[in-house]
């Protein structure tokens, strides 16, 4: 994939050096949020930003997995989320994302995992 024009990062570049795994969440996160409108990748840093005017989503490659942090409008109630905050009246949870391959088990299944 190309470099944002004038970036000093690409997406790419946050997957470089990580689990093969670490991918296909990504991918799944990007397809799904692709059916509610157009989505941008800007690559910074530290993390990817997913895009629709402004930054709805936050993408952090780990080694073996991803913290996948979600702007939303209010509150989360989720036991699922690692962390809550609210930044200028923005809520901000942050989620592990580790993706557990069945093909290894011999099942033939992608399942994500907690």
């Amino acid at each position: 994939m190309a470099k944002n024009a004038g970036a000093l990062h690409s997406v790419e570049d946050h997957f470089r050096g990580r689990d093969p795994s670490v991918r296909a969440p990504y991918d799944r996160i990007l397809e799904t949020a692709q059916r509610f409108g157009t989505v941008g990748e800007e690559a910074k840093k530290t993390s990817i930003h997913l895009t629709n005017k402004t930054a709805f989503a936050g993408v952090a490659t780990r080694r073996s997995s991803l913290v996948l942090t979600l702007r939303l409008p209010h509150d989360l109630e989720s036991r699922g989320a690692s962390r809550h905050r609210r930044i200028g009246g923005i809520w901000r949870a942050g989620f592990w994302i580790r993706w557990r391959s069945m093909r290894k088990s011999g099942v033939g299944s992608e399942t994500p995992t907690r």
